[in-house]
């Protein structure tokens, strides 16, 4: 790591933090997904006239009340539907950035102030001020 590296005391802990509450924030959103799917509703008809049978579907939105709206022909585009979906935080999607050293992180420090308001509850050191024997967590 470059010499303007940082130190993030638990910071293990914070990311391990961020990544629970997002795949239960994404597990919330799948539910909520599939709970779009089961509102749409089709019915396909049969019909006999001078001899030709005839077939047609016809889909529709369950409504407050148990009524139902008729949408057209075609099956729904359920994604119109969806809510938004949850967004990562910063550190899924930037890993090469981050270090663990001894369940704690070390990050560049670009990265850092980029993100510093999710350890706003750690202890942060630059680690060339910390160096003592190698390992950065032994004071002077």
């Amino acid at each position: 790591m470059a010499d303007n590296a940082i130190i993030v005391i638990d910071g293990i802990r914070i990311l391990s933090d961020l990544e629970s509450e997002y795949e239960r924030k994404h597990s919330e959103w799948k539910i909520q997904c599939s709970a779009v799917h089961a509102r749409f509703k089709k019915k396909t008809s049969r019909t006999k006239k001078k001899g030709k049978e005839y077939e047609y579907t016809i889909w529709y939105e369950e409504q407050p009340g148990d009524g139902l709206k008729s949408i057209g022909k075609e099956e729904p585009d359920y994604s119109k539907y969806y809510p938004p979906e949850p967004k990562p935080s910063g550190f899924i999607e930037f890993q090469e950035y981050v270090q663990e050293y001894e369940g704690h992180l070390l990050l560049t420090e670009r990265y850092y102030q980029n993100y510093k308001t999710i350890f706003k509850d750690c202890l942060v050191f630059r680690l060339a001020e910390c160096l003592n024997n190698n390992h950065p967590l032994i004071g002077r």
